[in-house]
């Protein structure tokens, strides 16, 4: 049995994002295996009411009574001129109200929160280009870095870019940390700029959850298009869906267009107005899947995200770029692949499986096999024999 610490950026009570989603389903499967997990919120996070957690969580909160402690800590400090306990306690005052603050002092305030806060563990793991500087900085036995996604390709989504870039970049060389990727296509491109072999743990959905319920409409009167919002992401592509949706209406003039969480655009914007389903998990999303004729996942990048295996699995038709799918999307026969940034094709690929109804059933049926072999009983294996905890 191993103790094991993993950092996880801030998240919120009742939404999430893939990325946490996996991390959560490790975190249990590694509980499950007998070991001792422990959470850590590199910002202060409440218990998450979207998953039952079988881990430890690690609170980092700051209570109002610490606060009132350092208001009035600050100003008899200043009068005894003593510079440390001034520091402390402008800290944990700043501290507590710096989570809405710029991108530059977030950085900083992590950095300075968890510097008492973090228990010893056989095995550290940071989870995001956010965290991975504070398991170097304050974790303990062997320390390694699931990496899910290429980072610095999000920068442009921060009100500081170039140093998010060069925030996100430099962990990739950061010393004494072995790096697992989630995806072939991300351990390429690890391997490529490290100079290091990069091994791949693949990710996995949950099948208990995600399995065809219901039927979509008779295409000929109700041609449904069900996309992920992107959680106002620039590089999920939702613009460009948009625009796609709004060149496939002009052959299919029935087609609706549905859209699950937080998106760019508004549902009745002028390019491709949408019916909004809001935030939804379990049933709700299985039920949104298994309804749809098509999914469509329009992202500049991804790094194996669960979207289209979840529709596949649910028996959708999956439309998709190409990006860190490649682990379960294959053009022709479980999926179509379209070239991310372009409107045109991905239309295309939207009329062509209207057109095509046979076709269509083939991804179909091909896709729903092609999931099943993404369980997580195999990718926590996988992840605990990375770790070394087997």
């Amino acid at each position: 049995m191993a103790t094991v610490n993993i950092f996880v950026p801030a998240f919120h009570g009742k939404k999430f994002s893939g990325g946490l989603l996996t991390v959560f389903e490790y975190a249990n499967g590694l509980v499950e295996k007998g070991h001792i997990v422990r959470v850590i919120p590199i910002e202060p996070s409440p218990r998450p009411e979207w998953f039952q957690a079988k881990f430890e969580m690690v609170s980092s909160r700051i209570s109002i009574a610490q606060l009132l402690s350092s208001l009035i800590e600050f100003p008899l400090a200043a009068l005894r001129k003593d510079k440390r306990g001034i520091k402390e306690a402008v800290g944990k005052v700043m501290i507590h109200f710096a989570r809405g603050a710029s991108y530059s002092f977030r950085r900083a305030r992590q950095i300075e929160m968890l510097r008492d806060q973090v228990p010893s563990a056989d095995v550290t793991l940071a989870t995001s280009y956010l965290t991975a500087l504070p398991v170097y900085l304050y974790g303990s036995g062997r320390k390694y870095y699931f990496a899910q996604h290429y980072e610095p390709l999000f920068s442009i989504d921060e009100e500081f870019p170039d140093l998010a870039f060069i925030d996100a970049y430099v962990t990739y060389y950061l010393p004494n940390m072995q790096i697992i990727a989630n995806s072939t296509w991300l351990a390429k491109k690890l391997s490529e700029q490290t100079s290091k072999e990069i091994p791949v743990c693949l990710n996995a959905i949950d099948h208990s959850v995600f399995f065809p319920d219901g039927n979509p409409p008779d295409p000929k009167e109700k041609f449904v298009v069900i996309s992920y919002g992107g959680r106002l992401a620039k590089w999920k592509g939702f613009q460009e869906a948009a625009e796609a949706i709004r060149i496939a209406k002009r052959r299919i003039p029935h087609l609706e267009w549905r859209v699950f969480g937080d998106a760019l655009l508004p549902p009745n914007n002028s390019i491709a107005p949408y019916i909004p389903l809001g935030f939804i998990t379990g049933e709700k999303l299985r039920r949104a899947y298994s309804t749809s004729h098509v999914l469509l996942a329009s992202s500049w990048y991804e790094s194996f995200p669960l979207f289209p295996l979840e529709a596949m699995a649910c028996g959708t038709a999956v439309i998709t770029t190409s990006y860190g799918t490649e682990d379960y999307a294959e053009h022709m026969y479980n999926a179509l692949i379209v070239p991310s940034r372009e409107p045109q094709k991905m239309a295309e690929a939207i009329i062509r499986l209207y057109e095509d109804d046979t076709l269509r059933r083939s991804l179909v049926d091909k896709g729903k096999k092609s999931a099943k072999k993404y369980n997580w009983e195999h990718s926590v294996a996988r992840m605990a024999e990375l770790l070394e905890l087997n």
